[in-house]
């Protein structure tokens, strides 16, 4: 352990990150399925890896629309339920976590959202 600085990163004001419109963030879900679409046309190989990052941006948006709890989200919600859905079941994805999310999801997506934000909060945290 040394007690040194090495990563810093600086919050902008406006930052989409801690931008609390959900719409922004469906465009970057969105953009995510583009990028999809276009590896599964030209470096099929590597689907599955661009498919885990759509299933964790929809598990990003699900802890994200849960903690604002506005009725608002609710297409959002079920824009983004869609898509986790139809990528869930159109590729091979072997890794653990996004089994283990299917499954959290198949039992409670609420569960899964609130599991998704303790891991971002953890993650930030170490």
């Amino acid at each position: 352990m040394v007690n040194l600085p090495f990563y810093t990163y600086r919050v902008r004001p406006g930052s989409t990150v801690f931008d609390s419109n959900i719409e922004t963030h469906m465009n970057g879900l969105e953009a995510r399925m583009a990028c999809l679409d276009y590896i599964r046309g030209v470096f099929p190989g590597l689907a599955g890896a661009a498919g885990e990052t759509v299933i964790e941006y929809c598990c990003y948006l699900f802890g994200k629309i849960i903690r604002e709890g506005r009725k608002e989200n609710l297409n959002s919600w079920e824009k983004t339920v869609d898509i986790f859905t139809e990528t869930m079941n159109s590729l091979d994805l072997k890794g653990f976590r996004i089994k283990a999310a299917t499954w959290v999801f198949s039992v409670s997506p609420v569960l899964l959202g609130r599991l998704c934000r303790l891991y971002s909060y953890l993650k930030n945290r170490c």
